[in-house]
């Protein structure tokens, strides 16, 4: 353990409240975990230096964590309709004619 973690734990006397008081400044809560996929996904754009592909896979990506931690917290996931219409909705202008027809 490193002085910063010692000095947290400094007033605990069991091992399982070391732990505890690691564990809740080092891990998300289920609850925050879902507010920062949420925000992470609903907020992402596509970055410049990404081609569409790699935009898309990134998406793909987040939904899944999102729809993983949705299991588990409220025993639910966000159809796959919620993931395209977001993936068509970051697409850049270039791509109008192509949003437009679907």
């Amino acid at each position: 353990m490193d002085d910063s973690n010692a000095e947290l734990t400094v007033v605990c006397n069991t091992a399982k409240s070391v732990r505890g008081k690691l564990l809740s400044v080092y891990e998300q809560s289920s609850g925050q975990r879902l507010d920062h996929l949420m925000e992470k996904f609903f907020g992402r754009e596509k970055e410049l230096e990404d081609d569409i592909a790699s935009h898309i896979t990134k998406l793909q990506r987040i939904f899944s964590e999102l729809n993983d931690e949705l299991r588990c917290v409220a025993k639910t996931t966000m159809p796959d309709l919620v993931l395209m219409s977001r993936i068509m909705s970051t697409l850049p202008s270039e791509y109008f004619e192509f949003k437009s027809v679907w």
